[in-house]
């Protein structure tokens, strides 16, 4: 995850990330500075949580 949040800030500096994450994984993301954002839905019989990272 760091790597990947290091080669978007290359690529795209200054924007914010959003990712659809599974819940159970909310605490990992937290971690990289993700926050989420709305209600858990399904996605394929998964409870998912939408996420942010401000830029």
């Amino acid at each position: 995850m760091a790597q990947a949040l290091e080669q978007a800030e290359q690529r795209w500096p200054s924007c914010g990330l959003y990712l659809s994450a599974q819940a159970h994984l909310t605490g990992y993301y937290a971690r990289y500075g993700f926050v989420a954002e709305g209600d858990t839905y399904l996605e394929d019989g998964i409870p998912h949580v939408d996420m942010r990272k401000p830029a």
